[in-house]
């Protein structure tokens, strides 16, 4: 059983290595949710894990028809299978309803455009609150150089906060966990997810614990927030 069948079947602190935090406690997490310290936990995973991950990249993949050249930054055909590797991790991690994206970034008001590429996108589609995650955004640089974010590696950004830089991600398609298998990134994502079978769980358990301390917390402050209206309302009543 793959990974992706694994995190679709279900959650599992065995298989995370982290017996003490038990995922059912844990709400769903929305893009109004993953802010401020829980975005800041996100970006560092993600970070780290591109790191651990580029070191199994390789032509087993890359995508077919995505040559590297000399010069090349690693990630260049690497986007599709990085984003199906991410999918499962952010499922079993943060119960995230995430979903796999194709399609093209329009970079700049001449709307110059990198077509056919992959990324992973949490949230409503027409949501301007949606959350824009590229592990391979280091390839383009050449579209971004009047970017601050240029030179980054990682790109996790609310899909707002892009277009007001004048970044568009424009997806074609979407998937779900579920879908992947019918991709043809599967055959990809399956070495992928062998080679790094043992190599994510760390700091993606970090997150995991974090958010999941993050979700009680919020929902400990709503029930106490509960509790103080309704003993206010019974004094004025009294």
């Amino acid at each position: 059983m793959t990974l992706v069948e694994r995190a679709a079947a279900g959650p599992s602190p065995a298989v995370h290595g982290s017996p003490d935090v038990n995922l059912s406690d844990a709400v769903p997490v929305t893009p109004p949710l993953v802010s401020d310290l829980g975005l800041r936990l996100l970006r560092w995973t993600l970070t780290k894990s591109r790191c651990r991950l580029a070191r199994h990249w390789d032509d087993t993949t890359r995508h077919p028809r995505t040559p590297r050249r000399p010069g090349d930054p690693l990630s260049v055909g690497q986007c599709g299978v990085s984003s199906a590797w991410l999918m499962p991790r952010l499922r079993r991690s943060l119960r995230s309803q995430a979903h796999y994206c194709f399609g093209d970034i329009w970079f700049g008001a001449n709307k110059d455009v990198a077509e056919f590429h992959c990324w992973v996108e949490i949230g409503d589609e027409a949501s301007p609150r949606r959350l824009v995650i590229d592990l391979t955004f280091d390839q383009f640089d050449q579209f971004s150089r009047f970017e601050t974010l240029r030179g980054r590696s990682v790109l996790c950004e609310y899909y707002g906060d892009l277009t007001n830089r004048s970044i568009e991600y424009k997806a074609n398609s979407r998937r779900s966990l579920e879908e992947l298998p019918g991709d043809s990134v599967w055959d990809r994502y399956e070495a992928l997810d062998q080679a790094t079978s043992p190599v994510w769980r760390k700091a993606f358990r970090s997150l995991h614990q974090a958010m999941a301390v993050r979700s009680r917390s919020v929902t400990t402050e709503q029930t106490s927030s509960g509790a103080a209206g309704s003993e206010s309302a019974g004094s004025t009543v009294a």
